[in-house]
């Protein structure tokens, strides 16, 4: 490879034209005695990242624990535990004896409201009437009762 002197890098920088381009054959020669300056190390191999054995059964572990657990909860029905208070009103409450007496058939509101929901506790044995959006006079409109 030739250096230029600096007078003739100042003389080629004011010439118009396009720089000269190497040949492949010039370039990869150049390429190849610029390697060879360069200590080259050979390449490294990438570590692979593995799970050792004791992290493998920790969460072999937490998986079989997971899947017992969620299957207990559905074994046991999920019901959660109800208050005392809750408890102590249900013994005291009568057994329905004919489902036909207490459910609600329909339902007429005579005042203005926006829509009716009406839900049969299956569980409980009850019935909630939710009447949305009623209005029982001017001072108290859409607030419901």
């Amino acid at each position: 490879m030739k250096k230029l002197s600096t007078e003739q890098i100042r003389t080629g920088l004011r010439k118009p034209g396009a720089a000269p381009v190497p040949g492949a054959d010039e370039f990869w020669s150049d390429f190849k005695a610029r390697a060879r300056l360069r200590n080259q190390e050979q390449p490294v191999e990438a570590p692979v990242m593995s799970i050792s054995g004791g992290w493998a059964m920790a969460l072999a572990a937490c998986a079989v624990l997971t899947l017992a657990g969620y299957g207990l909860v559905l074994f046991l029905g999920g019901s959660e535990p109800r208050a005392p208070e809750i408890q102590a009103a249900e013994s005291r409450a009568p057994e329905i004896q004919d489902r036909e007496l207490s459910s609600v058939k329909s339902l007429d509101v005579e005042v203005a409201h926006s829509a009716v929901l009406v839900m049969n506790d299956e569980l409980d044995q009850g019935t909630i009437v939710w009447i949305v959006d009623m209005q029982t006079d001017d001072n108290n409109e859409g607030k419901g009762v």
